[in-house]
């Protein structure tokens, strides 16, 4: 369960963006935007990933409506895979008590 709660991390906002159709250059973004917002706190964090797509898929190709989907994919990608990280914690936490109670 441990595990799939850091694939769910690392892949949400990249599988976000990609399903809003964003390039190779936006994913990457979302990659590096979640890196460099890890170092910019709670604000930096929720969004860094949706900036960095939309500042390297609008580098790549200059069409604010094609980077702001990237952007709005890389996001959701986030939110829902936090969701889900949440949901897995849950999960763990309810394995380890069963596991020490019973």
């Amino acid at each position: 369960i441990g595990v799939a709660i850091w694939i769910v991390d690392l892949a949400a906002g990249l599988l976000g963006a990609k399903a809003f159709g964003a390039s190779r250059w936006a994913i990457l973004g979302a990659g590096l935007g979640l890196l460099v917002g890890m170092f910019l706190g709670l604000p930096g964090i929720l969004l860094g990933p949706a900036v960095g797509a939309i500042v390297l898929e609008y580098a790549r190709d200059p069409n604010f409506g094609r980077a702001m989907k990237a952007g709005v994919g890389a996001f959701l990608g986030f939110v829902l895979g936090s969701a889900v990280k949440v949901a897995l914690s849950f999960v763990l936490v309810g394995v380890l008590l069963l596991a020490v109670l019973f």
